[in-house]
């Protein structure tokens, strides 16, 4: 049988990624390798190895718990939408074109782009956040990294103005989200394993702060506001913040993600047309997106805490 043409970039940016990744994990680990070695001749020179050892036990079990917990609940949906999807039909026999379709090719095509860009910008979003906590700013104190920023709304116009500022950042962006349209499958289980990984590395940054939260001290003292003790500010409350930007990057994916395999099943764009969602396959966003409403609405619920207690006027 001959090869369709559309299979041989496929196949180009699936090697192309062989390639690519052992580079990024061989640059990744010599800085890796480079830091530890550093920070374990200092701390025993100093004395306090002990210390040291107990941060990168706490770094460890953070980054495995997490990468483990983030790409099982990823791959599970991929793998559930995966039966759910419809099968591409046989080249012998055309798909009949329905009546009326669910989506025509004009919104097939907007809405299928833009949730790859989307993609593409909430990639970029904890990439950044992973560079700010490995790279901070010069001016900051290094005691123990800044609190990554949560994702809202209004960081994808931000990320938006970066990447028309810098025009390499959009040409990738665009170059993700046409590789997303032509091979979602191999590119949503990639995303899936650059995301985990991205998460637990800027989490496991984190490990005062957990440590911190879990050996919380009570201060005796509590705020006319919310009448909470003082202490919950300051070890609980950063927890709470470390997993809402954990939650809201790992279901929004996730959403995007099974969304994206359903409306590019059966070939939808080749078709151009998009039949509509079966039953099963409209409960499982449904559901994944529901998810994501409770954990947004939780960020919502804690977002005045700080401002109420800090502000001399409350809520």
């Amino acid at each position: 049988m001959k090869q369709l043409p559309g299979l041989k970039p496929r196949t180009r940016y699936q090697s192309a990624i062989r390639i690519l990744v052992p580079i990024a994990g061989l640059w990744f680990g010599l800085d890796l390798s480079a830091r530890l070695g550093a920070e374990l001749f200092w701390f025993q020179e100093v004395g306090y190895l002990k210390m040291y050892l107990l941060r990168l036990t706490t770094q460890g079990v953070l980054w495995i718990v997490t990468f483990a917990l983030s790409l099982g609940y990823l791959l599970g949906n991929l793998g559930l939408a995966q039966r759910l999807k419809y099968a591409p039909p046989p080249d012998y026999l055309p798909l009949a074109r329905p009546s009326k379709p669910a989506i025509r090719f004009r919104w097939l095509m907007s809405l299928t782009l833009g949730l790859s860009l989307l993609v593409g910008m909430l990639l970029l979003y904890y990439g950044l956040a992973l560079f700010s906590q490995w790279h901070p700013a010069p001016n900051l104190p290094t005691v123990s990294p800044p609190m990554p920023s949560l994702f809202r709304p209004e960081s994808l116009w931000h990320l938006g103005v970066r990447s028309v500022s810098q025009g390499w950042i959009a040409i990738a962006l665009l170059g993700l989200a046409i590789a997303l349209l032509r091979s979602p499958q191999f590119w949503l289980v990639a995303i899936s394993l650059v995301l985990s990984g991205l998460v637990s590395s800027v989490l496991s940054r984190q490990w005062v702060r957990v440590l911190q939260s879990l050996h919380a001290a009570s201060f005796d003292r509590t705020e006319p506001v919310f009448n909470k003790d003082i202490g919950f500010y300051i070890f609980s409350l950063p927890l709470w913040e470390l997993l809402e930007f954990w939650l809201m990057g790992l279901l929004l994916y996730g959403w995007m993600a099974v969304a994206l395999t359903y409306l590019l099943s059966g070939n939808s764009i080749s078709q151009g047309w998009f039949v509509g969602f079966s039953p099963p396959q409209r409960r499982h966003p449904l559901r994944a997106g529901g998810r994501l409403f409770v954990s947004s609405r939780l960020q919502l619920l804690a977002q005045p805490l700080p401002i109420a207690v800090l502000s001399p006027r409350g809520c």
